[in-house]
C-alpha cells in the first residue's frame, strides 16, 4: 500500500537531510520526504547551510525566512501537492505547530511528533506544567518518535492511549569521520577535544580547572582543541590570563567555510570531553565514536545513553568536576587503553549512521504505523 511520509522540521539540518538521502525511496510507494520552516539561526554557523544546495525530489526548504502565516501556508500547500499519508511534527509548542496538528486531524492524515526529551534543567514547577500542556497538546496524535531512554519514558506516561509510543533516535552520515586514520595520530600526547557551544549546561568551569590541574601534574603530556562557541568563553579567557603558558596547550579548531571542515578537530583528537548537565542528543558523540575518538560524557546527554558502555567504547562521567578530571587524567596515564575504546566506539558508532536510522524509519512506519 502507498506510504508517503513528510517530516516537517524548523532549521535546516544537514544530518535530517543525511537520513533523507540513505532512505531507500520507492516513488509513488514508498516515500520519505522532509520540509524545513527555518533557513537559518544565529547560533548555527554557515557551515550548517553548505551541506547540501537546493531542493530534490524529497527535500523541501521555504524560500524565506518570514512570519508564522507565511510558514503555515507553505507547508499546507506541499502537503496538498505531495499529499502525505503521514506527517511528522518537529515541535509541539507555538501556533504555527498547533495549527499543523490540527490540519492533519481534520483532514484525517495520520500525524505525530519525533523530539527530544523536555529541558530537564528547568524548575521543576515549569516542567510538571509543560508535562500537562505537552499530554494536551498531543492528545489527538497517533505517534510519537522518541530520541533517547529518557524522552520515551516521559511520553509513556503522558501519552493518549491512542498514541503509539516508540523509540527512533537521531542519524546522520558517518562515512567522512570513519575515514579518519587512526594510527598517522601523534601519540607523544593525549589530545582532548571538546566540541558544541561554550555554554552553561556544558560546565566550561570544569573543563578550565581540570586543564590547570592536569598541567600540575603531567605538564606536556596533553593538549586541548576547543571546536566551539559562546559566552562561557570568558571562563578559558580567564584561565590564559591565570596562566599564560596554556597558550601552548590549548587550542581553538572552530571556524568551518564546509560542513565537513568540522571533522578536522575530530580527526585530530584522542578523547572528546563532553560533562554536561543537559543534552537533547548529542550529535558530536556518534561523530567522534565513528572517528576512534574516545568519549567521555555525562549521561545527561541522550547520545551517551544511546552508545556509551563503561570502559568498553568510552568512559561515563559522573556530575562533578572530579569525575572529570579524574577520567581525563586516566586517559593520561592509560594511553593503550585508549587504543582499545577507540577500537570498539567505531564499531558501535554504526547504530548512529543514516543508514541505519533509515532503516529503523523505514520498518516503523511499514509495520507499527502502517497506512
Amino acid at each position: 500500500m502507498k506510504t508517503k511520509i513528510l517530516f516537517i522540521s524548523t532549521l535546516y539540518s544537514p544530518f535530517q537531510i543525511d537520513v533523507v538521502n540513505s532512505f531507500e525511496q520507492e516513488p509513488g510507494q514508498f516515500e520519505y520526504h522532509i520540509a524545513f520552516t527555518l533557513n537559518a539561526a544565529s547560533h548555527r554557523g554557515a557551515h550548517w547551510r553548505s551541506h547540501a544546495a537546493g531542493e530534490s525530489q524529497f527535500i523541501h526548504t521555504i524560500d524565506k525566512d518570514n512570519g508564522e502565516e507565511y510558514k503555515y501556508e507553505w507547508v499546507i500547500n506541499l502537503i496538498q501537492k505531495i499529499k502525505p499519508t503521514h506527517i511528522i511534527l518537529g515541535q509541539w509548542k507555538r501556533k504555527l505547530w498547533y495549527k499543523l496538528s490540527d490540519y492533519a486531524f481534520q483532514n484525517n492524515i495520520i500525524y505525530g511528533y519525533w523530539m527530544e526529551p523536555p529541558n530537564f534543567l528547568l524548575p521543576k514547577a515549569i516542567q510538571l506544567i509543560l508535562k500537562y500542556y505537552s499530554a494536551y497538546r498531543i492528545r489527538n496524535a497517533d505517534f510519537f518518535l522518541t530520541i533517547g531512554d529518557r524522552c520515551e519514558a516521559n511520553y509513556q506516561k503522558i501519552a493518549s492511549k491512542k498514541t503509539k509510543v516508540l523509540h527512533l533516535s537521531y542519524g546522520q552520515d558517518l562515512s567522512r569521520f570513519l575515514e579518519v586514520d587512526t594510527n598517522n595520530k601523534d601519540n607523544s600526547k593525549v589530545k582532548f577535544l571538546f566540541s558544541g557551544q561554550l555554554i552553561k549546561r556544558h560546565n566550561i568551569p570544569w573543563i578550565c580547572k581540570a586543564i590547570f590541574e592536569l598541567d600540575k601534574a603531567h605538564h606536556n603530556e596533553f593538549e586541548v582543541i576547543i571546536a566551539a562557541k559562546g559566552p562561557h568563553e570568558k571562563y578559558i579567557t580567564q584561565l590564559f590570563k591565570e596562566k599564560p603558558k596554556l597558550h601552548k596547550i590549548i587550542s581553538y579548531d572552530r571556524d568551518y567555510k564546509n560542513w565537513e571542515d568540522r571533522i578536522r578537530p575530530f580527526a585530530n583528537a584522542d578523547v572528546l570531553i563532553y560533562p554536561t548537565s543537559h543534552s537533547g542528543w548529542g550529535l558530536v558523540i556518534p561523530e567522534a565514536m565513528a572517528a576512534g575518538v574516545v568519549v567521555l560524557s555525562t549521561n545527561r546527554a541522550e547520545a551517551a545513553r544511546y552508545f556509551l558502555r563503561h570502559n568498553i567504547n568510552g568512559k561515563v562521567l559522573n556530575m562533578s568536576y572530579e569525575s572529570l578530571y579524574e577520567n581525563m587524567r586516566y586517559c593520561i596515564i592509560n594511553k593503550d587503553n585508549l587504543k582499545r575504546m577507540s577500537f570498539q566506539a567505531r564499531k558501535d558508532s554504526s547504530y548512529g549512521s543514516s543508514e541505519y536510522v533509515s532503516k529503523l524509519l523505514k520498518s516503523i512506519f511499514s509495520k507499527q504505523l502502517a497506512y
